[in-house]
């Protein structure tokens, strides 16, 4: 159950059973009568994930809670994410410094790049990051860099050079820049998944090959791409997701990777249509999804999905 916390009054709030809620969202403003309800299902689900829209702009009253004082109230929150989606710039998240129980936490929108984090070192069971413009700075690198059960790691910019190893990450995405990825199996050598787009700070894919346990690839809006990078160990690739790879042209190297399950391939590649019927010969593969130049050879292929009981990856 998905709800907007806004749109229900309190004796909507009372009826909900916790344990059946995924998330909650609240957009800037809240009453108090109703953040309590949401603070009882934190009680009986600590899963449920907190989405606050923020806008500094909005104030509050006696009665109301707006922004970072709507999650300062709800201090057992373990799953949070802010978005700040206002013409107001974020500059701090000093109200979050109460709390101590976040084990994953996302930052997104109109935000001070360099924001501090240190309001919520003291989540250190942390172990999901998201940053929508980091890392920016020293204290942010030092913070990821002190979060020793980080597990999920996802910025825009990276240069390995400044991170220290961490044998507990598995899954990683950059989503603009990637400085000194050599360093890459040596900082997060279990690391099981692996996004990366634009590709920028990178020249070929080659440090994949040091990934001895990668399960998850997915790389996209790069013309660098032009066949499956080399791997350690193909057969443990179990998804292949390429977005917006136009040059890519590598249908042995799909077919090398046996033990395939999902494969994504979002715009046109060089490819020729008529290829992909050889994707049979991926016995596991069930879930598939592949865009052509044409209509006529996406309804062929659409065909050949339906025959072969191909599924649509979960995004589509």
């Amino acid at each position: 159950m998905i709800l907007n916390a806004n749109k229900l009054s309190v004796s909507d709030l009372e009826a909900i059973d916790g344990r059946r809620v995924l998330s909650v969202s609240i957009e800037n403003v809240i009453e108090k009568d109703k953040l309590n309800e949401i603070a009882r299902m934190l009680d009986e689900n600590s899963d449920i994930k907190i989405v606050v829209i923020l806008d500094p702009a909005v104030t509050g009253s006696p009665d109301k809670l707006t922004n970072l004082q709507i999650v300062q109230a709800l201090e057992k929150v373990t799953r949070l994410a802010l978005l700040a989606l206002s013409t107001h710039r974020l500059q701090n998240i000093d109200l979050l410094s109460g709390l101590t129980k976040l084990e994953s936490f996302e930052l997104k929108g109109f935000y001070r790049k360099d924001i501090s984090l240190q309001p919520i070192r003291q989540a250190t069971g942390l172990r999901e990051l998201e940053l929508e413009y980091g890392l920016s700075g020293r204290k942010q690198v030092e913070f990821v860099n002190n979060l020793g059960r980080l597990e999920r790691l996802k910025v825009a910019t990276l240069d390995l050079g400044q991170l220290t190893p961490n044998k507990h990450m598995i899954d990683l995405s950059v989503t603009n820049t990637l400085k000194q990825q050599h360093k890459l199996s040596a900082l997060f050598p279990n690391l099981i998944s692996f996004e990366c787009y634009y590709a920028r700070g990178i020249e070929a894919f080659d440090f994949l090959a040091d990934l001895p346990v990668l399960q998850h690839l997915s790389i996209g809006y790069t013309k660098k791409l032009v066949k499956v990078p080399a791997l350690a160990n193909p057969l443990g690739l179990k998804s292949l997701c390429l977005v917006n790879t136009p040059e890519f042209a590598d249908m042995e190297g799909i077919l090398a990777l046996h033990n395939l399950t999902l494969l994504q391939i979002t715009e046109p590649v060089k490819i020729p249509a008529a290829a992909f019927e050889r994707l049979q010969q991926l016995t596991k593969l069930s879930e598939v999804y592949v865009v052509f130049n044409n209509e006529e050879d996406d309804s062929k292929f659409a065909v050949l999905a339906e025959k072969r009981g191909w599924r649509l990856p979960p995004t589509h």
